[in-house]
Protein backbone atom coordinates (compact mmCIF):
# COMPACT_ATOMS: atom_id res chain seq x y z
CA UNK A 1 0.00 0.00 0.00
CA UNK A 2 1.28 3.42 -0.95
CA UNK A 3 1.77 6.37 1.36
CA UNK A 4 -0.07 9.44 0.22
CA UNK A 5 1.73 11.88 -2.01
CA UNK A 6 0.52 15.47 -2.08
CA UNK A 7 0.54 17.33 -5.39
CA UNK A 8 0.78 21.00 -6.19
CA UNK A 9 0.38 22.38 -9.68
CA UNK A 10 3.08 24.85 -10.63
CA UNK A 11 1.40 28.04 -11.81
CA UNK A 12 4.25 30.56 -11.70
CA UNK A 13 7.54 30.69 -13.59
CA UNK A 14 9.04 32.08 -10.36
CA UNK A 15 7.93 29.15 -8.17
CA UNK A 16 10.16 28.74 -5.12
CA UNK A 17 10.90 25.07 -5.95
CA UNK A 18 12.40 25.80 -9.39
CA UNK A 19 16.04 25.88 -8.17
CA UNK A 20 15.63 22.43 -6.58
CA UNK A 21 13.95 21.08 -9.72
CA UNK A 22 16.70 22.46 -11.96
CA UNK A 23 19.36 20.86 -9.74
CA UNK A 24 17.67 17.47 -10.24
CA UNK A 25 17.27 17.92 -14.00
CA UNK A 26 21.00 18.74 -14.19
CA UNK A 27 22.14 15.53 -12.46
CA UNK A 28 23.99 13.36 -15.00
CA UNK A 29 21.64 10.38 -14.54
CA UNK A 30 18.63 12.64 -15.19
CA UNK A 31 20.11 15.11 -17.70
CA UNK A 32 20.92 12.37 -20.18
CA UNK A 33 17.16 11.78 -20.59
CA UNK A 34 15.92 15.38 -20.47
CA UNK A 35 16.97 18.24 -22.72
CA UNK A 36 15.50 21.27 -20.97
CA UNK A 37 15.91 24.91 -21.88
CA UNK A 38 15.79 26.24 -18.31
CA UNK A 39 15.36 29.82 -19.51
CA UNK A 40 11.98 29.02 -21.05
CA UNK A 41 10.82 25.67 -19.65
CA UNK A 42 9.04 26.91 -16.54
CA UNK A 43 7.33 29.70 -18.49
CA UNK A 44 6.17 27.07 -20.98
CA UNK A 45 4.72 24.68 -18.37
CA UNK A 46 2.98 27.44 -16.41
CA UNK A 47 1.63 29.57 -19.26
CA UNK A 48 0.70 27.14 -22.04
CA UNK A 49 -2.88 25.85 -22.30
CA UNK A 50 -3.21 22.07 -21.84
CA UNK A 51 0.28 21.80 -20.33
CA UNK A 52 0.48 20.87 -16.66
CA UNK A 53 3.44 20.63 -14.31
CA UNK A 54 2.82 19.12 -10.88
CA UNK A 55 5.25 18.92 -8.00
CA UNK A 56 5.01 15.84 -5.78
CA UNK A 57 5.58 16.04 -2.03
CA UNK A 58 5.79 13.54 0.77
CA UNK A 59 4.87 15.62 3.78
CA UNK A 60 6.62 18.92 3.11
CA UNK A 61 9.48 17.32 1.17
CA UNK A 62 9.60 17.74 -2.60
CA UNK A 63 10.23 14.25 -4.00
CA UNK A 64 9.65 14.71 -7.72
CA UNK A 65 7.48 16.16 -10.43
CA UNK A 66 5.61 15.30 -13.58
CA UNK A 67 4.78 17.12 -16.78
CA UNK A 68 1.63 16.39 -18.78
CA UNK A 69 0.69 17.72 -22.18
CA UNK A 70 -2.90 17.02 -23.16
CA UNK A 71 -3.93 16.78 -26.78
CA UNK A 72 -7.58 15.87 -27.28
CA UNK A 73 -7.94 12.86 -24.96
CA UNK A 74 -4.28 11.78 -24.90
CA UNK A 75 -1.88 12.66 -22.09
CA UNK A 76 1.83 12.85 -22.89
CA UNK A 77 3.70 12.16 -19.67
CA UNK A 78 7.20 12.71 -18.35
CA UNK A 79 8.10 12.12 -14.73
CA UNK A 80 11.14 12.58 -12.52
CA UNK A 81 11.67 11.39 -8.94
CA UNK A 82 14.62 12.74 -6.97
CA UNK A 83 17.40 10.13 -6.57
CA UNK A 84 16.99 9.75 -2.81
CA UNK A 85 13.33 8.74 -3.33
CA UNK A 86 13.87 6.34 -6.24
CA UNK A 87 13.28 2.61 -5.85
CA UNK A 88 10.75 3.29 -3.07
CA UNK A 89 7.53 3.11 -5.11
CA UNK A 90 7.13 6.89 -5.45
CA UNK A 91 7.07 6.95 -9.26
CA UNK A 92 4.59 4.06 -9.23
CA UNK A 93 2.34 5.97 -6.85
CA UNK A 94 2.48 9.08 -9.04
CA UNK A 95 1.64 7.08 -12.18
CA UNK A 96 -1.21 5.30 -10.35
CA UNK A 97 -2.67 8.65 -9.29
CA UNK A 98 -2.50 9.92 -12.88
CA UNK A 99 -4.13 6.71 -14.14
CA UNK A 100 -6.92 7.10 -11.52
CA UNK A 101 -7.45 10.59 -12.98
CA UNK A 102 -7.34 12.36 -9.63
CA UNK A 103 -6.32 15.47 -11.61
CA UNK A 104 -9.49 15.36 -13.77
CA UNK A 105 -7.67 15.22 -17.10
CA UNK A 106 -10.48 13.09 -18.59
CA UNK A 107 -8.21 11.08 -20.83
CA UNK A 108 -8.47 7.98 -23.01
CA UNK A 109 -4.78 7.14 -23.08
CA UNK A 110 -1.44 8.11 -21.60
CA UNK A 111 1.69 8.05 -23.72
CA UNK A 112 5.25 7.96 -22.42
CA UNK A 113 8.33 8.14 -24.64
CA UNK A 114 11.33 6.48 -23.01
CA UNK A 115 14.97 6.10 -24.00
CA UNK A 116 15.65 2.43 -24.69
CA UNK A 117 18.52 2.45 -22.18
CA UNK A 118 16.41 3.91 -19.35
CA UNK A 119 15.76 0.54 -17.73
CA UNK A 120 14.17 1.97 -14.56
CA UNK A 121 11.54 3.89 -16.56
CA UNK A 122 10.88 0.93 -18.86
CA UNK A 123 10.25 -1.28 -15.82
CA UNK A 124 8.05 1.39 -14.21
CA UNK A 125 5.75 1.80 -17.20
CA UNK A 126 5.58 -1.93 -17.94
CA UNK A 127 4.66 -2.57 -14.29
CA UNK A 128 1.96 0.11 -14.61
CA UNK A 129 0.27 -1.74 -17.52
CA UNK A 130 1.64 0.47 -20.27
CA UNK A 131 2.07 -1.50 -23.48
CA UNK A 132 4.87 -1.10 -25.99
CA UNK A 133 3.58 0.81 -29.01
CA UNK A 134 6.56 1.69 -31.23
CA UNK A 135 10.27 2.39 -31.52
CA UNK A 136 11.85 5.36 -33.25
CA UNK A 137 15.63 5.22 -33.07
CA UNK A 138 16.51 4.92 -29.39
CA UNK A 139 13.07 6.07 -28.20
CA UNK A 140 10.33 3.67 -27.19
CA UNK A 141 6.69 4.71 -26.97
CA UNK A 142 4.54 3.09 -24.30
CA UNK A 143 0.76 3.55 -24.06
CA UNK A 144 -1.75 3.07 -21.26
CA UNK A 145 -5.40 2.92 -22.33
CA UNK A 146 -7.97 4.09 -19.80
CA UNK A 147 -10.53 1.40 -19.13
Amino acid sequence: MYMSIRYERMTSKTDSDIPDLISIFKLPDVARYYAIDYENYFSYVTETPDVFFYKAYEGNTLIGAFHIEKSESTLYLSIVVFPEFQKKGKASEIVEDIKKDIFNFEYNKIEAVINDDNIASLKLFEKQDFGFESKDGGLLTYIYKNK
